[in-house]
């Protein structure tokens, strides 16, 4: 029989050991010598420190997932300095503490980059014809960063503003002026026919003049009978003509001259085909110029080169652009106005195509991003009060589109192209209106005749000031305190209606038939439950404004705190609705 250990003692197999429950008993298998074997009866021992382990590592998981990211992505778009247009192909560099990461950019001008750390980063591209660009930038949460590229061929002759001025100055002429260029006449004398050649023929007598073939079927005292052929195919199986009389043919004159003894004497022209077609690289509604140097260029589509291509602001003065097919004028546009931008072309034969008139605002507003013409977008322009720089101004217009740009439903590129984002580089005076309760937070900005003349396409205007005291309002015309994106998303959410959902001083409003404020209950809950798969909740109002009753669906938003960086899903559903007004 196996013998067994168990405490200095022995047992028989199958016996209950010493010392109670909970020890390891040996199991012997069979008459082997020496070869002993234990089994767990009672688990409990080594199961308790496994649990014990396994709450820690969830209680570690729970406080890693906790913590905050110290990485985010960055969405960089590319744009040309001129017109705000994006560009395409270029190679981009970011560099994060003397590491590289790579990326192209796509054809909208845009690339992403993914785990970003938040910190001071930098952003580098290098493309053939423009200058070089690196931007640092610091990346505290999803960022949306621009990077504005300056063509080569206008840097010396283009005026960058680096400082910003209080009030706007005439420095510009009250006319345009064409440079090097040379002023044009509308007169134009045309003449399209070309190579010619006479040919007498007898009857049956056949003739071919640049791949058109006659033949003279028969002749009579005073009529020709032909028939017109190219190649194989039958142009014109039969026609007669008399003296002096003539007839076309896939681009070729013929005339009988004369008629003698049974001949014909014929006259073959070519006839020369102006195939010109104009085409220039503006929208053909509208065009906002704010640049000093405006460059208008366009292409002929043509078998041979235009005589001429001219351009005109008023359609009374026209001057010569410099080239051919591919022309271009340079010219100095007064400061302000509307003015209908007019191209033709003098085609090789001298027959004039004029294209259809561009609207050009002549403005001081400069496009950061540009999606198309002002009366199918939204146009946002910030202006700047109390800064001394544009670059300053420009990185808070960065940090504030980027927080929107970031969010449902602008964070869809569809979405975003609804909408135009300039800058107005004169500054605007603005003061708080009271130093006690909801008027210290309040500033009112005077955006005066001088504003309204040089943007009158903005349809949000937002003024930036200079500041770290807290404070902002929204609507149409937003003022708001620098370094406050939070509060950018806030406020332009009321440019969308989106009423305030917190209590008890705010703007409310029921703005149908999509809101995401509602003054009855009823209708709140009928909403919630149909599109929304929610329910709602009240919100207390203070005594003494006109409805009391107001109601919202359960969810968060920053429309009741900034600190609910996200529109709710009946915000977005609002928002959708007036951007959908627009393409």
């Amino acid at each position: 029989m196996s013998r067994i250990f168990n405490g200095g003692g022995s047992t028989s197999v199958g016996a209950r050991p010493r010392g109670g429950r909970g020890q390891i008993s040996p199991i012997s298998l069979g008459d082997q010598e020496d070869q002993t074997y234990y089994s767990l009866q009672e688990p409990k021992k080594i199961l308790l420190p496994l649990l014990v382990l396994l709450g820690v590592l969830v209680l570690t998981l729970l406080w890693w997932f906790s913590q905050p990211r110290d990485t985010t992505g960055v969405n960089l778009s590319v744009v040309s300095s001129l017109d705000n247009s994006p560009i395409s192909g270029a190679r981009v560099l970011l560099l994060v503490d003397g590491q590289e990461m790579a990326g192209s950019l796509s054809a909208s001008g845009r690339v992403f980059f993914d785990n970003v750390p938040k910190k001071l980063v930098s952003f580098k591209v290098e493309l053939d014809g423009f200058k070089k660009q690196e931007k640092i930038v610091d990346i505290k949460q999803a960022s949306f960063v621009t990077l504005r590229l300056e063509p080569l061929e206008l840097s010396l002759s283009k005026n960058k503003l680096v400082e910003i001025v209080s009030k706007p100055t005439q420095v510009q002429s009250s006319s345009f002026d064409f440079l090097n260029a040379e002023k044009a006449s509308s007169e134009s004398q045309v003449n399209d026919l070309g190579e010619s050649v006479q040919e007498q023929l007898e009857k049956n007598g056949v003739y071919s003049f640049k791949g058109v073939t006659i033949q003279l079927v028969d002749v009579g005292s005073n009529s020709a009978s032909i028939k017109i052929s190219q190649g194989e195919k039958t142009l014109i199986p039969r026609t007669i003509l008399t003296e002096g009389n003539e007839i076309e043919a896939s681009g070729i004159v013929i005339k009988l001259l004369k008629l003698n003894d049974k001949r014909a004497l014929f006259l073959l022209t070519e006839k020369l085909i102006d195939d010109s077609e104009l085409f220039i690289d503006y929208p053909t509604s509208e065009k906002i110029i704010s640049e000093p140097l405006l460059i208008v260029k366009g292409r002929v589509k043509s078998s041979k080169q235009p005589r001429e291509v001219q351009v005109s602001f008023d359609g009374e003065n026209w001057f010569k652009a410099q080239g051919g097919k591919d022309w271009s004028i340079q010219v100095i546009p007064p400061l302000n106005g509307q003015y209908s931008l007019l191209v033709r072309v003098i085609g090789f034969t001298g027959r004039i195509v004029e294209s259809e008139p561009v609207k050009v605002i002549i403005s001081p507003c400069k496009q950061l991003l540009y999606h198309g013409d002002s009366s199918q977008k939204i146009d946002v322009v910030f202006s700047p009060s109390s800064f001394s720089n544009v670059n300053e101004l420009l990185d808070q217009v960065d940090s504030f589109t980027g927080s929107v740009f970031s969010l449902k439903p602008f964070s869809e590129e569809k979405n975003q192209n609804k909408l135009n984002v300039y800058y107005y580089p004169f500054n605007v005076e603005c003061s708080i209106l009271g130093d006690v309760g909801v008027e210290s937070r309040l500033w009112n900005c005077d955006l005066d005749e001088s504003y309204a003349a040089a943007c009158p396409f903005a349809d949000v205007s937002v003024v930036v000031i200079n500041t770290d005291k807290y404070g902002g309002s929204g609507g149409n015309e937003i003022f708001l305190t620098k370094n406050n994106p939070q509060l950018f998303l806030h406020e332009f959410g009321h440019s969308f209606g989106l009423a305030d959902r917190y209590c008890c001083d705010g703007y409310y409003v029921q703005k149908d038939p999509q809101p995401n404020l509602f003054n009855n209950r009823f209708e709140c809950f009928n909403v919630a439950g149909r599109v929304f798969n929610n329910t709602c909740r009240s919100i207390d109002v203070k005594s003494g404004v006109a409805n009391e009753n107001w109601h919202e669906v359960f969810e968060d938003s920053v429309m009741q705190s900034l600190e609910r960086e996200v529109y709710a899903p009946s915000d977005v559903w609002s928002i959708e609705y007036e951007l959908s007004k627009y393409k």
